[in-house]
């Protein structure tokens, strides 16, 4: 019966997960097209549609899914243009080639995720 438990919370992350992928791929895609960063709320507006599909009353899953929509997004858009990141925009830090924010990012994503595990399997325990 734990088991069954455990895999059906590893699959719901993996669901959001798929999600968050596809989002980003189809924004980055989309934003290549479409000159959204013309309208003067862009970033309220970005946030807005990468984080808003993937409300959760789990706190640390929702941070996981948009932290990883928005990294995936971002880097679809930039493979897609086939341009490097800091050849454009001033607000990229960069060390060796490599913005800062993706290493960030996935620590952030990582941890999100880890975190939402843990305590979605922390609540069904106490339900027992």
């Amino acid at each position: 019966m734990k088991f069954k438990v455990y895999g059906a919370v590893y699959d719901n992350i993996l669901i959001n997960i798929v999600r968050a992928l596809s989002l980003g791929v189809t924004y980055g895609i989309i934003e290549t097209y479409v000159p959204l960063n013309q309208i003067p709320v862009y970033r309220i507006l970005y946030i807005l549609m990468l984080s808003l599909p993937f409300i959760s009353r789990n706190l640390w899953l929702w941070i996981g899914d948009a932290a990883l929509c928005m990294l995936v997004q971002d880097i679809t858009y930039w493979v897609y243009i086939n341009q490097k990141p800091w050849q454009w925009s001033w607000y990229y830090p960069v060390v060796y080639g490599m913005p800062l924010l993706y290493p960030v990012a996935v620590a952030i994503v990582i941890a999100a995720y880890w975190k939402a595990c843990y305590k979605t399997l922390g609540f069904l325990k106490q339900a027992t």
